[in-house]
């Protein structure tokens, strides 16, 4: 999950509720995951999968590993917004970032903010289309990403090998369900809210393969799920003096930086 290829970086989202006490007679549809964990999770899913508009915002940190070996942290904000099936913006600022991304079922283009400078690509039909598409093509890799496609559970569990369920633990002003999992390449946590609005407070993401392991940390907040986002939210407009560049493909048999729970 998350930072797709993470629920995780440019970007570097109701209905009725599942009853908690019917989870253990549903059987997981992965071997090593709870029953427990794999229901909450969905409940999560399914609420944000029904969502057509809705927007959040993120205080994210991560370990970035010096030449001596020596792990220092990062911090970004974030603020995503989206409206099913082909409107998705975000932006970013912070320690590594400052830019502003827009897809307006067109075209998706991409803004730095601090250079005022910007890129155009042509994009495909839909949200899950259009990110495939720019991250094979050109490396960019959308953080949470996984929170905006049409099947975020779909996402989020693909090569899964492993889910538990943690117990009742705190994030900030919430108590959360906790739950941790395993892939090949990355362990993830993720802190469902317990309340009646089962949101995603908290994921944090573990690249396993990496060196010195750094992990990935975002904290979701100001949740809107019916969210008023009109046309002019995913339109780009250059403001003055700004200059077009051109988006790059990334050359043959490279791969952009981890930042989504999918290997």
């Amino acid at each position: 999950m998350l930072p797709r290829a993470c629920i995780g970086k440019v970007l570097g989202g109701g209905l009725a509720l599942v009853l908690l006490g019917a989870a253990s007679a549903i059987a997981a549809p992965h071997p090593g995951v709870e029953p427990k964990a794999d229901e909450i999770l969905h409940r999560f899913c399914d609420r944000l999968k029904e969502a057509k508009q809705f927007r959040f915002q993120v205080q994210e940190s991560f370990d970035n590993l010096l030449e001596s070996g020596q792990k220092v942290q990062l911090s970004n904000r974030r603020m995503v917004a989206v409206r099913r099936p082909n409107r998705l913006y975000g932006e970013i600022s912070g320690d590594t970032s400052n830019r502003r991304v827009y897809y307006n079922g067109d075209t998706l283009t991409l803004f730095e903010t601090d250079r005022n400078v910007y890129g155009a690509t042509k994009a495909r039909a839909d949200i899950d289309a259009t990110l495939d598409y720019v991250f094979k093509t050109y490396g960019i890799s959308v953080p949470l990403a996984d929170l905006v496609f049409s099947d975020p559970y779909q996402v989020m569990m693909d090569n899964v090998k492993t889910g538990t369920y943690q117990g009742i633990h705190q994030v900030g002003e919430f108590k959360c369900h906790h739950l941790a999992f395993t892939q090949e390449t990355a362990d993830w946590q993720a802190w469902i809210d317990a309340g009646e609005q089962p949101l995603l407070r908290k994921f944090v993401i573990t690249y396993k393969q990496l060196p010195g392991q750094p992990q990935y940390v975002a904290v979701l907040n100001n949740w809107e799920l019916s969210a008023d986002l009109p046309d002019t939210t995913f339109r780009f407009t250059p403001p003055q003096g700004a200059m077009k560049i051109e988006i790059l493909p990334v050359p043959a048999g490279t791969t952009a930086a981890p930042t989504s729970s999918k290997p």
